[in-house]
């Protein structure tokens, strides 16, 4: 063997030095001071210890059981009493029109569970043809006849443990609702045809809230439908937000019963445990265009400050009374009293205060 092959054979390596930062680990020549691949600094202790890189492990595959996170929820909450009460009204304005608008406030309390379903539904004859009161009624009593059909029977309440029965109320509620309307809907179109109405001259808008309320936890889920240009407030403590969303073009509605055979509209939802939110009032406020043109719903709070009944009554006063109509800035022709107006109310509120 050759001086030349020995000497070859006895070389050295050269030396490495390993990136310190987690995720990287580059192998970098000795004599470097930052590594070559981060920029991070190679020093001597990273030379004779290199880090490990970071494991990051790997997220679960198996996404969260939304049954057992609700049952959890119910386990662990604390009770927040509340107690309930509701009330409607409407009034044919000041105009001297006929009142076209109608309303229906309803429901069962299941007293094994303390817990109460209460519906509320508001609806606004179309006055193209003469036939405009008789719509309007026929839309909510139409409407408020399928939900209770959706109602659990009192045999049922007491069959079921409590989150079962939960569960089953909201569950009717929230996967047949807008069958129930479109039934309405399907009642209204065949009076039109019955009647040889001119097609998109006769109908109803209408907006409807149901309430599943458990008045020991203070938990509410609101089911709605809205359809045309009736409103559907929710007022928590002072803040206002609309749930139903206008369906309408140019002012005038997109979507009302009885304008196809198909339903049209849009349905709305929402969660609420005034407890772990810190709620002391929950007001869902459910009106015809002819209240809520009247005033704005940055007035609505000065008036749920009390049981559904006198706020209904003092909402409607103080709408006939505005000097300012609200819908002038939508509508300068809006005039004080012109249109038929009405009201419909529930009102939750924690029994550890009381409703002032």
């Amino acid at each position: 063997m050759s001086s030349e092959e020995i000497h070859l054979v006895s070389e050295s390596p050269p030396k490495v030095i390993s990136c310190p930062m987690a995720g990287c680990g580059v192998e970098n020549p000795e004599g470097e001071e930052f590594c070559l691949k981060c920029g991070a600094p190679l020093t001597e202790e990273a030379q004779t210890t290199p880090t490990p890189a970071e494991t990051v492990p790997e997220k679960s595959s198996t996404p969260a059981d939304p049954l057992a996170i609700e049952e959890m929820r119910f386990l662990t909450a604390v009770p927040y009493p509340v107690s309930l009460t509701s009330h409607g009204l409407t009034h044919p304005g000041l105009s001297g029109k006929n009142n076209e608008d109608a309303f229906v406030v309803d429901g069962a309390f299941f007293p094994k569970h303390n817990i109460d379903i209460r519906f509320a539904i508001v609806a606004d004859g179309m006055g193209g043809e003469k036939a405009g009161e008789i719509l309007g009624n026929m839309a909510v009593h139409d409407i408020a006849r399928g939900l209770w059909f959706l109602m659990p029977s009192f045999e049922q309440h007491l069959d079921f443990e409590r989150l079962d029965f939960w569960r089953f109320a909201t569950g009717q509620f929230s996967r047949f609702l807008c069958n129930q309307v479109a039934t309405a809907n399907t009642t209204v179109r065949n009076y039109g045809k019955a009647k040889k109405l001119k097609s998109g001259n006769y109908g109803a808008t209408v907006v409807l809230a149901v309430a599943v309320c458990d008045l020991d936890l203070g938990h509410v889920q609101i089911y709605g439908f809205v359809s045309g240009d009736p409103r559907c407030y929710m007022i928590l403590d002072d803040a206002v937000t609309q749930l139903s969303e206008d369906q309408t073009i140019g002012g005038k509605p997109s979507s009302f019963l009885g304008a196809h055979d198909h339903l049209t509209g849009k349905g709305f939802s929402q969660e609420i445990w005034m407890g772990q939110e810190s709620i002391n009032s929950l007001t869902l406020l459910l009106c015809s265009d002819g209240f809520w043109n009247m005033l704005g719903p940055d007035s609505y709070p000065q008036f749920t400050k009390r049981d559904a009944r006198r706020i209904a009554n003092a909402a409607l006063k103080a709408s006939l009374e505005v000097q300012e109509p609200y819908g002038r800035q939508f509508d300068p022709k809006v005039q004080t009293g012109d249109d038929n107006n009405t009201l419909a109310i529930l009102k939750l509120s924690a029994s550890l205060k009381g409703a002032e």
